[in-house]
């Protein structure tokens, strides 16, 4: 009886009937799975709804996603907007639509990559028109600020919703720059992007020489400024032109899909950026390859594991380590070759991630292996050695000379044993001052007995010392420290 319900409910699903059709059916599933199941999106039904409605009006680009496209890019776009403050200026009132389209704008350049949140932006002022700037001393219709900030004229940034296929977006255009400044200031981007943004702009060279020199271009004019601008219109074209773009500029289209993640052209497959289209390109013998496949970069980050490491390396790691050296029981020769190896191993298994990547120069890397890299991991294998015993060896010497010094003596001990580690050879006057102990009618120590713990880097550490002042009776051993 269960199973042909099931059955029943299965075919009608599947075929629908006179009254209901599979698109009806289907609707509220397919968007209930992928907006909460999938991506967890914080939204009722009604409110994705709304928000989708307006991004069919305004946005082709969220039009032409499958629902698993768009059910991301809504989340992401809800995400963005809890990130962001908008600020109205000049008496103009902050609408959900402004958001919307802000936000959207963000979404939709970074859709592809995975980073997209732009958090280093988290203030949008938006006036009603064409607002003065102090700072540029200009009237302008949008500006990204070097800190955290992006103004925009509202007029004219709905006017590029309301053409979206005219090549000039205010929204894309500010955000692109806000894009590339981050990278350039070092705060929360893109690796990938971070990491081909400098082969784009090689890529691209030829194209802007070509525009300063007032050449003919499909680029609107406005790119011929400076490299800067000739990015962020780019990015106008390259979202509301996309067609155009390939055919005129073939090479900095396709590298911008690179550099983007994602392929405008590519409407049935969610924009994604594929292997074939990588493939397709790479066998056109006129154009420029491209790569599938963007190694992450460190060019660019203003904080980078390795810096944390030069600085507790060469404060910590330095202190820790100098200040135990005395407990460590190695030659000069041993610690030389210690250290040596340590500087090397490290040197080489690092200069990919950080010279070849363009983070550091090679005297900054020197300067980091030798005063960072290298203290910083001596000393947590010197602390990992003392803190670690595995073993406890008693070893006992004659002593064969004593040399007073300021409150302590320094032994000698038979065949120069342990002569490169005075911590074990010394003795304080304080409790144990040879006139002293004469005076108590025993003579000075003949030999001493030696504490040592070998920890589990195989480095012996002293524990402590006795001074044998008979060597027939030994019940007149003294600790020494």
């Amino acid at each position: 009886m269960i199973g042909s319900i099931v059955v029943a409910v299965l075919l009608f699903l599947l075929f629908g009937t006179s009254v209901f059709s599979w698109g009806r059916i289907k609707e509220p599933f397919v968007t209930f799975f992928y907006n909460r199941v999938k991506w967890h999106t914080s939204i009722d039904r009604n409110e994705y709804l709304r928000i989708s409605k307006m991004l069919k009006r305004y946005v082709p680009y969220f039009t032409a996603l499958s629902a698993n496209g768009k059910a991301k890019f809504i989340n992401r776009l809800k995400h963005i907007q809890e990130e962001k403050a908008f600020v109205g200026r000049e008496g103009l009132q902050v609408t959900e639509e402004m958001k919307l389209l802000i936000s959207a704008a963000i979404a939709q350049i970074t859709f592809g990559l995975d980073d997209y949140l732009l958090l280093k932006y988290d203030r949008f002022f938006l006036y009603p028109d064409i607002y003065h700037s102090t700072i540029m001393g200009a009237d302008l219709k949008g500006g990204t600020s070097t800190t955290n900030t992006i103004s925009f004229s509202w007029r004219h940034l709905k006017e590029g919703f309301d053409v979206p296929d005219d090549k000039v977006n205010l929204a894309l255009h500010e955000v692109a720059h806000a894009m590339k400044l981050s990278v350039l200031k070092g705060q929360d981007f893109d690796k990938r992007f971070a990491a081909y943004l400098d082969q784009w702009f090689e890529v691209g060279r030829k194209e802007f020489a070509r525009m300063k020199q007032n050449k003919r271009s499909f680029l609107r004019r406005y790119a011929r400024r400076n490299k800067h601008e000739f990015f962020a219109v780019c990015m106008e074209h390259f979202f509301e032109a996309p067609e155009a773009f390939q055919a005129e500029l073939p090479d900095v289209f396709n590298h911008f899909c690179v550099l983007l993640r994602q392929n405008p052209l590519n409407k049935l497959g969610d924009y994604e950026f594929t292997e074939s289209f990588v493939e397709e390109v790479n066998q056109q013998k006129e154009l420029l390859p491209i790569p599938f496949i963007v190694r992450k970069t460190i060019k660019y980050d203003s904080w980078h594991w390795s810096l944390s490491i030069w600085f507790f390396g060469f404060l910590g790691g330095g202190i820790v380590f100098l200040g135990n050296w005395d407990n460590f029981g190695a030659s000069n020769s041993e610690l030389f070759t210690f250290l040596s190896l340590v500087a090397i191993s490290g040197g080489l298994a690092q200069i990919r991630s950080l010279v070849l990547s363009g983070f550091m120069n090679w005297i900054a890397y020197i300067f980091y292996i030798l005063l960072g890299f290298t203290p910083f991991f001596a000393s947590i294998f010197l602390l990992l050695n003392m803190f670690t015993p595995m073993t406890q060896e008693v070893e006992k010497y004659q002593i064969t000379h004593v040399v007073a010094g300021v409150n302590q003596y320094v032994l000698t001990l038979e065949e120069g044993a342990y002569e490169h580690w005075a911590l074990v050879r010394t003795v304080s006057s304080y409790k144990y001052d040879q006139q002293r102990l004469s005076q108590e009618g025993i003579g000075p120590p003949s030999h001493i007995q030696l504490t040592l713990a070998k920890g589990i880097m195989g480095w012996k550490t002293f524990e402590k010392s006795e001074l044998i002042f008979s060597e027939k009776d030994e019940l007149t051993a003294l600790p020494a420290r």
